[in-house]
């Protein structure tokens, strides 16, 4: 079963010329008290992920998309088991990078 992933357009949201919708003003919200610079420096995963491996960045592109490690495993061809380990070792990496 996969879960609903939200996606925002930072353009629409920054402008304002569009009606918002409620988590979209609370995404606006949270960009004004934080300076954008420091933002996107945090949200830099794209340069972040090419740190992983093929596996590992499979697996966690999948889990962000909402997929369990089950499903993700059956998609590979491997155990849920090896699945949980690349996702841990993703997970541990991208956090080493981005709080660098």
């Amino acid at each position: 079963m996969r879960k609903h992933i939200r996606y925002f357009d930072l353009n629409k949201i920054e402008q304002g010329n569009e009606p918002l919708s409620p988590t979209e003003l609370e995404v606006r919200e949270r960009l004004t008290h934080e300076p954008h610079e420091q933002l996107f420096a945090k949200l830099d995963l794209e340069a972040a992920l090419t740190a992983l491996t093929e596996k590992q960045k499979a697996c966690f592109l999948l889990y962000a998309e909402g997929y369990t490690e089950r499903e993700i495993a059956s998609r590979i061809g491997t155990s849920p088991g090896n699945i949980h380990t690349y996702l841990d070792a993703a997970r541990k990496k991208l956090k080493k990078i981005l709080s660098a």
